[in-house]
């Protein structure tokens, strides 16, 4: 960039604008901005009710609105994306045109681009997340990567919550994974814990809602049916034994116990 002016020759700063700063708010033509530090807002033309306080931070913005930036780098290459939100070092870092985002930590949604509502608190938190939408991820290094290491950069409408958590595909959607190291298993799939989880207890009624059908059972009033072979089984009190119900391989007709 050309540092030679800290103004640009056609620039008469409005009113209820606030600059700090060598290069901050060098282009601006509107009013209700506030720039703190080296070329913050610099290219900024006619975005209004925009904060930007760190070195470089909304130093692309050029017509984007109501974005609130504090840390370097934070919404650098940000030009018309509106009503972002990034507090950390170099937070939404690489986003342009993606809106309604909010990223707390370092270098959280680093790599959005053209993603929108997307929420995520943490350190590294979705860093690696492009274009994907309406995810919500909390803890360190959550939603960064896939199950099988690459970079969940494309999900949607997934929520990630724990140190660590992966998700199943870089363009998984509708799944939730919960618990540190937790890792997802599929399109609109649930996990809860990780695989050394031993026990998990969940206190009240666990329902099943009525006429729903999925991969592995039915819920309806007539009872559950689940359709995989196996058994299932009741511990006693100090889990050394249970008592089981096994399904056969094969029947014939209906049997009721």
């Amino acid at each position: 960039s050309d540092w030679s002016s800290d103004v640009c020759s056609s620039d008469l700063f409005p009113s209820h604008d606030t600059a700090v700063g060598f290069c901050a708010l060098r282009c601006n033509t509107t009013d209700n901005n506030t720039a703190v530090g080296f070329a913050a807002l610099t290219s900024n033309t006619t975005g209004v009710y925009n904060t930007a306080f760190g070195v470089e931070s909304l130093r692309n913005n050029t017509t984007g609105n109501n974005n609130t930036a504090v840390g370097a780098s934070t919404l650098t290459t940000n030009t018309i994306g509106q009503d972002n939100t990034a507090v950390g070092n170099s937070a939404l870092g690489r986003n342009t045109t993606g809106s309604y985002n909010t990223a707390l930590g370092y270098a959280a949604l680093f790599w959005t681009t053209t993603g929108c509502r997307n929420v995520a608190v943490g350190h590294n938190t979705l860093r690696n997340n492009t274009t994907g939408v309406c995810n919500t991820a909390i803890g360190m290094c959550s939603g960064l990567l896939t199950a099988a290491g690459g970079g969940l950069s494309g999900a949607k409408d997934g929520v990630y919550i724990g140190n660590q958590v992966a998700g199943w595909t870089s363009d998984a959607f509708g799944e939730i994974v919960i618990g540190e190291s937790a890792v997802g298993i599929g399109n609109n799939t649930t996990v809860i814990g990780k695989s050394a989880t031993i026990d998990a207890y969940i206190y009240g009624l666990v329902r099943g809602v009525a006429g729903f059908s999925g991969p592995g059972a039915t819920f309806g009033s007539g009872g559950v049916n689940i359709r995989e072979t196996g058994s299932l089984r009741m511990w006693d009190s100090d889990s050394s034994n249970y008592v089981a119900f096994k399904s056969p391989n094969t029947v014939t007709s209906n049997v009721t116990w």
